[in-house]
């Protein structure tokens, strides 16, 4: 049981921080009107800085959602209407990936494991 509560924790603190932001920005609306995203990017950077890729790509997606659906006209639904929206949540889904990888950057060969010297792949000496 607590190898599968180890598993879940990432995406649990990426669903939560998420949901935290949405009820702060619903509570903030008034004062956060050109700047939407901003603390999406917050909830995005603290998922994918406790659990990785996987749960920063969780909390992005989730961010996405929740800015179409709550903030972007039509209100109360997953169409986007304008080009603006469309290409705001294009320009926050592609920071959030490169946020991503600067706070859980891919592994270094050396910590993969062995490679096999003789793959047309291995380009090492």
């Amino acid at each position: 049981m607590k190898g599968i509560r180890s598993l879940l924790a990432p995406y649990a603190v990426a669903s939560l921080a998420v949901g935290s932001v949405l009820l702060l920005t619903l509570l903030l609306q008034p004062l956060l009107k050109q700047t939407i995203f901003l603390l999406f990017f917050a909830a995005v950077a603290v998922s994918a800085w406790y659990g990785g890729m996987e749960a920063g790509l969780l909390a992005t997606a989730l961010s996405t959602l929740a800015v179409s659906y709550f903030f972007l006209e039509p209100v109360f639904s997953l169409l986007v209407a304008s080009l603006d929206n469309i290409v705001g949540l294009g320009l926050f889904e592609k920071s959030s990936c490169r946020d991503q990888n600067i706070l859980d950057p891919p592994k270094s060969p050396d910590k993969l494991g062995d490679f096999d010297s003789g793959s047309p792949l291995f380009k090492g000496g």
